[in-house]
């Protein structure tokens, strides 16, 4: 049995520089994904928020 040649597939070529839209579409995508942290952030102070309120006082008189 003989093996035959793989040939790879050649890969396109990276551009590095960004043209006008990409640089749009960047400063889109940076402002959507601060956006999108803050929401994350704001969610999880909600939850620990209603959490102490649900609890109230209660938590120091915890049974040891």
């Amino acid at each position: 049995m003989t093996k035959t040649p793989v040939e790879k597939p050649t890969d396109a070529p990276i551009q590095s520089r960004m043209g006008p839209e990409d640089a749009e579409q960047a400063k889109a995508r940076n402002i959507r994904n601060i956006v999108l942290g803050l929401s994350l952030v704001g969610f999880v102070i909600l939850i620990f928020v209603v959490t102490l309120v649900k609890l109230g006082g209660n938590v120091a008189n915890r049974p040891l």
